[in-house]
């Protein structure tokens, strides 16, 4: 039991059954796992808080949890809270330290319409995808593949999969060893309430079968009309998200914003003095590459020095009188002096190399235009393979060779983090196929800056300052940055707690199979989520704790962390959805952001934002049907005119 929560084993209490199909092993969010009575399913356990008036809020918001991060339905029997659960005997069982479920960011929108079926969605089934599949299973001789079969088709099917079952089953010499009646009985003997159509598709696959399941023709709803993912409370000290959040206000943009920006000058604070042991000689520091998406004019460069960017700008100009005062004391010392630095807008990878050198505890840079500062590390250079190879150097952070004719200059530990905004429309030109070739794209940790729908008045920007002058003004900022100043001179390593470090790896573990399952893209971030995993646990612990290099990574610092490599999981999920979008979908996806930005529009008003795009109005007001039949947008007549505004249900 741990600060409010406790372990919901008793059907009069949060137990929350769930079925997980296709997983090869655990999630962060689930406290236990067992078999199922029948032997064909799992029993998954979620943390959520003790209190039985919202039982039916927790089952929703697990519901919910569960079709976001794995596109399972689960037993909706479970939302009966008088309902009797039987527990099965398992010796294997698998019990572990759990992130509790935050129910109420989990909690579904009421006014919300089912999803229309989309290419990511298993509805209508088709008999003929079904026989197709059923022709790449061959092992109907194994008693346990049967009833697996069996179950799935009757799951999905009803009665109408019999005839399914049957015709596959009867390659089988068996089934003709036993009556008809006898096999009919059996069929009425299965209880599908486990095993779905993810069985059929998992051994179809290993069975040779490459084909979609799904419907390809359909517009896909979900990656267009997508939201920005929200970051949950709760990461940094309380003091500080109050502060983030009321800048966010003020700049009238998503609190997610704020904080990434406050996290990418945290670790240009932190400097690379400071190192996480992760697991025998596996070591780590906190460097991070940040891209903040977002429109020109959505304040990306204001918020990054609103959280934090003014501070680290004002200690330079501090530095420099001190350099300055120092320099006209030169007669007195015998050191070569030299200016010191912890930032810089823009450099080029030799300006880079000399700065570092005379700055070996690390150098961030940020600016404006990330793609900018990214070409511009090679100006000069012949060889951009070369330049981008010595880039890529830099993330790891294990050593950067660039000698010149006079001197073999080599940084054996280099510390470089980069923080720049990046605006949408060119998002594809950092994400491109070189770039996820050379592994330059997934490097970076990708989050969005977007405004919101509601101006933000001078009124109303006057009074958010006035709360944070209560909460300390700046100071709240520049205290949490200068303790990282303060001590970045000192090395130190840092250990995990036990029961921290074994959850960090079972995190570590379920975004590793992750990995299998998602797109040739995705398969090449997810093993970089998994580093910056340790990168943000080290950075969170100096935030976090009061006095963090007498203490180790506890258990509460890791639940944290990994609610925010999830976060920056879903922004990068969302970002190569969109890439793969086809043209008509853009352009769809482009008509519900002006939508979405206007509130409400007439046609003309649409058309004319995004006319750019399509080749003549005609092909918008088609755009614009289609988005009406699908349900994404509500057609209204006001003072005998038409407009548009997106439906409660319009986000899937």
């Amino acid at each position: 039991m741990e600060k409010g929560f406790q372990h919901c084993m008793s059907r009069t209490l949060n137990l929350i059954l769930v079925v997980i199909l296709q997983q090869e092993g655990s999630d962060p969010c689930v406290e236990a796992v067992c078999i199922s009575p029948s032997g064909y399913g799992l029993k998954a356990f979620f943390v959520v808080p003790p209190d039985s008036k919202k039982h039916s809020i927790a089952f929703e918001a697990v519901e919910k949890y569960l079709k976001t991060h794995f596109d399972v339905n689960i037993d909706k029997s479970g939302k009966d809270i008088s309902r009797g659960c039987f527990i099965t005997y398992d010796p294997k069982i698998i019990v572990k330290a759990a992130v509790p479920l935050d129910i109420e960011s989990w909690k579904p929108d009421k006014n919300q319409k089912p999803l229309a079926p989309t290419k990511n969605s298993t509805e209508p089934f088709s008999t003929d995808k079904y026989k197709e599949m059923l022709a790449f299973i061959s092992d109907q001789d194994r008693y346990d593949r049967w009833v697996q079969i069996g179950h799935a088709l009757k799951a999905e099917l009803g009665d109408a999969g019999y005839p399914l079952w049957a015709d596959w089953s009867a390659k089988s010499e068996k089934w003709n060893e036993v009556d008809e009646a006898e096999n009919r009985k059996t069929w009425e003997s299965f209880t599908p309430d486990q095993i779905r159509v993810g069985t059929i598709i998992f051994l179809a696959k290993k069975g040779g079968w490459t084909e979609s399941f799904f419907d390809t023709d359909k517009l896909d709803l979900r990656v267009i009309t997508s939201s920005v993912p929200i970051l949950e409370r709760g990461i940094l000290p309380d003091e500080l998200e109050q502060y983030l959040s009321l800048t966010a206000q003020q700049f009238g943009v998503n609190y997610s914003a704020a904080v990434a920006c406050f996290i990418g000058n945290a670790a240009f604070a932190l400097g690379g003095n400071k190192w996480i042991k992760i697991e025998d000689d596996r070591i780590d520091r906190a460097i991070l590459w940040n891209a903040l998406i977002g429109k020109s004019g959505d304040g990306k460069t204001p918020l990054m020095m609103e959280a934090g960017g003014k501070y680290l700008n004002d200690l330079h100009n501090q530095w420099d009188i001190e350099y300055q005062n120092a320099r006209g004391d030169e007669g007195d010392c015998t050191e070569e002096l030299h200016l010191k630095r912890l930032l810089s807008n823009s450099l080029t990878l030799e300006m880079l190399t000399e700065l570092h050198t005379k700055n070996p505890l690390g150098i961030g840079i940020y600016s404006d235009e990330l793609l900018m500062c990214i070409e511009g590390m090679d100006q000069f250079s012949k060889s951009k393979s070369a330049v981008i190879a010595k880039i890529l150097s830099l993330w790891t952070g294990i050593r950067l060779d660039n000698p010149t004719m006079k001197s073999d200059r080599r940084i054996s530990n280099p510390y470089v983090c980069l923080m720049g905004g990046i605006q949408p429309a060119l998002l594809d030109k950092l994400l491109n196929e070189q770039n996820q070739e050379s592994g330059l794209a997934p490097r970076f940790l990708l989050s969005y800056v977007e405004e919101n729908q509601e101006i933000t008045t001078k009124e109303e920007r006057d009074r958010l300052g006035r709360e944070k002058q209560i909460l300390g003004g700046t100071s709240v900022i520049s205290n949490a940055l200068q303790m990282l100043v303060d001590n970045r001179e000192g090395a130190h390593t840092v250990c995990y707690d036990p029961k921290a470090g074994m959850l960090m790896g079972e995190f570590e573990d379920s975004l590793k199979r992750k990995r299998k399952r998602g797109s040739e893209a995705e398969s090449a971030a997810y093993p970089k989520l998994v580093t910056y995993c340790h990168r943000l646990a080290l950075l969170l612990h100096y935030l976090r704790e009061p006095d963090p290099e007498s203490v180790v990574i506890s258990l509460s610092t890791v639940q944290s962390t990994i609610k925010l490599v999830q976060f920056y999981e879903q922004c990068m999920k969302r970002a190569y959805g969109k890439l793969e979008l086809n043209d008509h979908e853009l352009k769809c996806q482009k008509v519900y952001e002006r939508v979405k930005a206007l509130g409400e529009a007439s046609g003309q008003k649409i058309r004319d934002g995004v006319k750019k795009s399509f080749k003549d109005s005609s092909e918008v007001t088609s755009t614009i049907n289609e988005l009406v039949e699908s349900s994404v947008f509500i057609e209204l007549q006001q003072q005998g005119k038409t407009v548009y505004r997106i439906s409660s249900g319009g986000t899937f």
